[in-house]
């Protein structure tokens, strides 16, 4: 099965076949039968033409047989070709020096899918400014192959995976782990070779509490679950910490594991959202599932359990013998074990950061970032303490906040903001946090109101102002319909430490055993857990069938109409993408939703597998038949969004869904409704990047931005679409490389 990098190798095919033709063509206009010799090899180093003829001739030679001499000089040298020839090509490329970075982008992709293939792990992004990049070169150039480049790039910032497949596996939610990932590109690179490599199937990330090893780790793992390496099939995360030492005692807290059995449960559940079989898994059945499902495995927060003597010598000693790859996180070294050291962030990253959470707390980001050098001495460049340093300047200043953190060091700079924060918050905010921070789940506010005693609107107004001081945040739907909150394991952590010995706390641990909600019976839960886990270890194996068959076995009884089953069913059914099973699927999902699913995962793999087909139509069916599919997909996007809230993700789908549809009643000379579709396609976008509940799937403010813009074009709103362009500067920078291609794309579309 094809992975990332063939997709991405395939791709640059097409494109420099494309490329050279159209060159071909410009260089033969302007010097006739010398185009080769005054366009081409003048501009190549004479050591590079030497070198490659020799191999040519070799009677070893297999790679590029039966090219011609101007063929080979392609990627790596398309720079030297135009910048070169730039009275031919600046006409049509206007700016040299994006040009020259766009070429060298594509040159260096190049260089790590072909030279460095057992080396290098492409990434969904790096893929995508490839595209991006290819797109923007071939439209200069006036190329048929613009149009495809554009509609691949936008599927895949959809979603899709045209490489042939999605990883099994679980990952927690982005806002549970990651709050802003900037830089970390040489630690991202050791990782990747590590994955493409044999040497050891074990790897540490080291670094002192705060320094972002968590962050750095989910970033590759979520870039390893998209780009789906052909030599594993799932991307496992689980959590070790155990426990925290708060003024003298130990205080439990809900983890994935704590000893080798619940790590077998919890390994279970993630690959398989279900629980095992057996009571137990032992040991030696553990390493044998990941053997069978060779996976990515991250044990997060390994030190917690250190002091468990038999857990550490299986996650370290016996996990690595299955032909899974371990990756752990840790703030104590492992002797005898490669290891990536995070250290705090370099000046740019550093710099990047700032701006970027200055911007988030609304402040000013210029004053901010010119403050660089002071906010590194009083925090060490850590992104976790300049995130609350720079929150904490909301109340004091950002100089009374860089001064208050001089005086104290670590946590304890961090339990002095957030004192004087929820201070001046009010009593109801500083209850609020502490219940959020101790549940055991996500909360209601009348959940809140009915543990803290507060009313009603005093709670809702105290959980408003955490969500704007980032302190929370929305989690996503009860069975009730209402919104339910949640604070990432930083913030718990943090809260623990700072109110742990207040009566509070532990009144409000002892509270939410009272908060009961309506759910199935244990022994219900335990049997859909057992169906889908079976079900799903078939489909990850490649046994679709047999995972179809196995949850229509299962289906009987109570579990009849049971949503998740059937969510799993149509999830299933529509990855064998035949007439019949594409049937099978839509009844499948159709009847999870009248059963009641709030599973956001369900109501996207529905569309997608919609949109999907509706990409599949673009140019073999009649305009009318696409259009009614893009309309099919959009209706299910929105059912999606009724039942479980404006989500980024399904918003993202939304939009993306109308301004396609737009374009094919522009194809049907019907303007009219196509800008009005248009302009509802940008809403859609606008209401993803301001979407209350959180997504299950990471959406790119860039791609968000760049629908929007696109969006507004098309409904003829000019004017808005440069305010959303420079919106979108104000947000992410000038120097952000999505935004220049979008601005390059302006340009060229002006001309």
């Amino acid at each position: 099965m094809a992975d990332i990098n063939s997709y991405a190798n395939n791709l640059l095919i097409d494109f420099l076949d494309a490329i050279h033709d159209k060159i071909r063509v410009l260089l033969r206009n302007e010097f006739g039968d010398e185009w080769f010799s005054h366009g081409i090899e003048r501009h190549l180093n004479s050591r590079y033409l030497e070198r490659t003829r020799e191999m040519l001739d070799s009677p070893m030679a297999i790679i590029d047989m039966g090219k011609t001499d101007e063929e080979l000089y392609g990627v790596e040298h398309l720079s030297s070709i135009v910048l070169g020839n730039w009275p031919i090509f600046g006409d049509l490329f206007q700016k040299r020096n994006r040009t020259l970075v766009y070429l060298d982008e594509i040159a260096e992709l190049r260089h790590n899918v072909s030279h460095r293939r057992n080396h290098h792990l492409l990434r969904r992004g790096d893929l995508l400014r490839f595209i991006r990049n290819a797109h923007l070169i071939l439209s200069a150039l006036d190329s048929e192959l613009a149009t495809r480049f554009d509609e691949i790039a936008t599927s895949i910032e959809q979603g899709s995976s045209p490489w042939g497949r999605e990883l099994g596996g679980t990952l927690p939610p982005a806002t549970e782990i990651v709050f802003e990932f900037v830089g970390r590109d040489s630690e991202i690179r050791t990782l990747t070779s590590w994955l493409a490599t044999e040497a050891t199937r074990q790897l540490v990330i080291w670094g002192y509490g705060g320094s972002g090893k968590s962050t750095l780790a989910y970033q590759f793992a979520r870039a390893v679950r998209d780009g789906a390496p052909a030599n594993l099939q799932a991307v496992i995360w689980l959590s070790a910490k155990v426990r925290e030492y708060v003024e003298g005692t130990t205080r439990d807290r809900t983890a994935d594991f704590d000893s080798i059995q619940s790590f077998g449960k919890a390994l279970w559940a993630a690959l398989y959202e279900a629980s095992p079989s057996s009571e137990q898994l032992s040991r030696e059945e553990i390493v044998a599932e990941l053997s069978v499902t060779p996976s990515l495995v991250v044990v997060d927060d390994l030190d917690s359990v250190l002091e468990d003597e038999d857990l550490t010598h299986f996650l370290l000693y016996e996990l690595p013998l299955s032909k899974s790859r371990i990756l752990y996180t840790t703030r104590q070294r492992i002797p005898g074990l490669q290891t990536i050291d995070v250290k705090g962030f370099d000046d740019q990253e550093l710099t990047w950061f700032i701006r970027s959470r200055a911007k988030a707390y609304e402040l000013d980001a210029d004053s901010c970032s010119k403050r660089v050098d002071a906010i590194r001495s009083v925090t060490n460049g850590y992104p976790l303490f300049v995130d609350d340093l720079i929150r904490h300047a909301m109340l004091a200043g950002l100089e009374s906040a860089i001064r208050d953190w001089s005086q104290r060091t670590g946590d304890a700079a961090r339990e002095y903001a957030l004192r004087r924060q929820l201070t001046a918050l009010g009593e109801a905010s500083r209850r609020a946090l502490i219940a959020i921070s101790v549940a055991n789940r996500p909360l209601s506010t009348l959940e809140l109101a009915n543990v803290s005693g507060f009313t009603d609107d005093d709670t809702r107004q105290a959980v408003q102002d955490l969500l704007s001081w980032r302190l929370v945040s929305r989690y996503g739907m009860n069975e009730d319909s209402r919104p339910t909150f949640s604070s990432n394991p930083n913030t718990r952590r943090l809260v623990q430490k700072t109110y742990g010995a207040d009566p509070i706390y532990d009144s409000y641990r002892a509270s939410f055993a009272n908060l009961t909600g309506s759910a199935p019976s244990r022994a219900a839960r335990r049997a859909v857990g057992a169906a889908i886990s079976n079900a799903m270890a078939l489909a990850l194996r490649g046994d679709l069938e047999g995972a179809q068959q196995h949850l229509h076995l299962s289906m009987t009884g109570e579990l009849k109409n049971n949503p998740d089953l059937w969510g799993a069913l149509g999830y299933i059914s529509s990855r064998k993408k035949t007439g019949t099973a594409i049937a099978d699927a839509r009844q499948a999902f159709r009847r999870a939703h009248e059963l009641g699913s709030r599973k956001e995962d369900t109501y996207f793999h529905w569309a997608r597998m919609e949109r999907e087909i509706a990409e599949s139509l673009v140019g073999r069916s009649h305009d009318e038949d696409v259009l009614n599919q893009w309309r099919a997909a959009g209706v299910v996007t929105e059912l999606g969004i009724e039942r479980c809230g404006e989500t980024p993700s399904l918003c993202q789908m939304a939009a993306y869904l109308k301004t396609r549809e737009a374009k094919t009643l522009e194809h049907l000379n019907q303007f009219t409704p196509a800008q009005n579709c248009y302009s509802q396609g940008a809403e859609w976008a606008r209401r993803s990047l301001n979407a209350p509940n959180p997504s299950s799937r990471e959406v790119s403010q860039a791609q968000l931005y760049r629908t929007l813009v696109l969006a507004l074009e098309g409904a003829g709103e000019t004017e808005r679409a440069a305010e959303a362009l420079k919106e979108w500067e104000t947000v992410s920078g000038s120097d952000d490389p999505e935004l220049q291609r979008e601005l390059e794309r302006v340009t060229l579309r002006a001309r």
